[in-house]
């Protein structure tokens, strides 16, 4: 849920703290630079949630290839 928040929070202030900055060109190199730097931290925050759900078995392949009915039944009976 942390990370869920914090990539959340990124987004908004390259959004709105940032991109304003870069558009005004304002020290351009300096917001390019931390808005690099925000974006990445973006990417990683998607990425430990995205493995976490892998880990916590969230997001399963083989969920799809299984036939209606109950989980616990046999996919012949």
């Amino acid at each position: 849920m942390l990370f869920i928040v914090g990539g959340m929070l990124l987004a908004l202030v390259s959004q709105y703290g940032v991109a304003p900055r870069i558009v005004a060109r304002q020290d351009l190199r300096l917001w390019h630079t931390v808005g690099s730097v925000l974006y990445g931290l973006q990417w990683m925050c998607a990425l430990v949630v995205l493995l976490k759900m892998r880990l916590l078995g969230a997001v399963s392949h083989d969920s799809a290839a299984l036939p209606s009915g109950s989980p616990d039944e046999p996919a012949g009976a």
